[in-house]
Parts: structure tokens; sequence; C-alpha cells
């Protein structure tokens, strides 16, 4: 965005990389559509991997286990997953059903601290709960998963104090350098349960 404003400093721009996945003329981009299918679409790149520009692993897969390994390589190697293509299809500029994300999501259990008012058309109403794990050694801010029944009815008493349950990526270390969640979605609110994960106990 700041480079399109022109206000990216050399800094910043030298940090701009580079991973190339999929290839289409020009004229298909504003057409909105490729004929051409994937395999040969990605023949067209004759361009040398350098520092800056470098293009995207791909393997064959022939059957379902196939593609459960190299899922489970991609999360080996901190990735996020993996996206299933059909090598004989063609490029819209659309969801399409001849592509499936294959991506890492857990379940934890987390006791809620606080909640937050939402902004915007939401204000007033439920923005995002703070959790955190047993040992408050995790923390997070979940926003995403809520209905607007859900925003409309939950109450600050409600939810603080009460074990929730969301799903997420993977762990990782926040802008701070404490350990939180990736991609957290709110599942349910656990009435039955009122003890949360400790750290060690979430994967």
């Amino acid at each position: 965005n700041k480079s399109v404003k022109g206000t990216i400093g050399p800094d910043e721009a030298a940090m701009v990389v580079c991973t190339i996945w999929d290839a289409i003329l020009y004229e298909n981009f504003m057409s909105g559509h490729c004929g051409m299918n994937y395999h040969d679409r990605m023949g067209m790149i004759d361009y040398p991997t350098t520092d800056k520009i470098s293009i995207a692993n791909s393997k064959f897969a022939q059957n379902l286990e196939d593609v459960n390994r190299l899922f489970d390589l991609a999360i080996l190697s901190g990735e996020e997953g993996i996206l299933l293509k059909d090598p004989l299809a063609g490029w819209e500029d659309k969801r399409v059903k001849h592509q499936l994300k294959f991506k890492n999501e857990l379940e934890c259990d987390l006791v809620c601290t606080d909640w937050q008012e939402g902004t915007g058309r939401i204000t007033g109403l439920l923005g995002a709960l703070v959790l955190e794990s047993a040992d408050q050694k995790l923390k997070v801010s979940v926003g995403t998963g809520f209905s607007d029944e859900l925003r409309n009815t939950i109450t600050k008493k409600d939810v603080v104090g009460k074990v929730i349950t969301v799903k997420y990526n993977s762990l990782i270390k926040n802008q701070n350098g404490e350990t939180s969640l990736f991609l957290p979605v709110f599942i349910e609110i656990r009435e039955d349960k009122k003890k949360a994960d400790a750290l060690k106990d979430i994967k």
C-alpha cells in the first residue's frame, strides 16, 4: 500500500519479496478467466530465482495419502498449510471448487479475562474476548466466530471467568514476544468446564 501511495521508505522497500504461485496473461487477468490449465500456466514462468523473487514450491499428489504427507511436511516446516489444485483446471478470478485449502486447525480451552466493546457497526456490542491459558503463559484476543445474535446477547458478566473453546492454526509469538494463537476463532462457552488448558497442553 505504501509503495502504491509513494510513501514507502528504502528500508521497507528492501523487505518486499515476491513468491510466484500462478501465471496468466494480462488480458486474462482483466477478463477474470484463463482457459489454459494450471500445469501449462506454471510452465510459462521463466524467471531466475533470487532472494527477492521465488516460485512457490509445487508437488504432484496421486492420492489423499500423498496430500496428507505434503500437508504434514508443510506444517513441520512452519508453513500454514497447503493448497491442493487440479493441474488441468483453468484460472478464474473467484473462489473455485477445483482448489482446496488444507490448513492446520486445532482447538483449546482458555479462560476469559475481559470483554471488549466493538467499533463501527458493533459499537456497544461484543467486539472481542480476551483469553488466557490456565497458567497465564498464553494470552490472545479473539474477535471472530461470533454471530450477530451472540454479539447482541453476550455481556461481560456472561463470559468473564468462563472457559471458552477456540480453534486456531498454530502457536505464535506476538509483536511483544508473548505466546499467542494464530487465527483464533470463537467456538463456544464451556458451561460444563471450569478449568482452562495450560500452555503445556496446547499444541
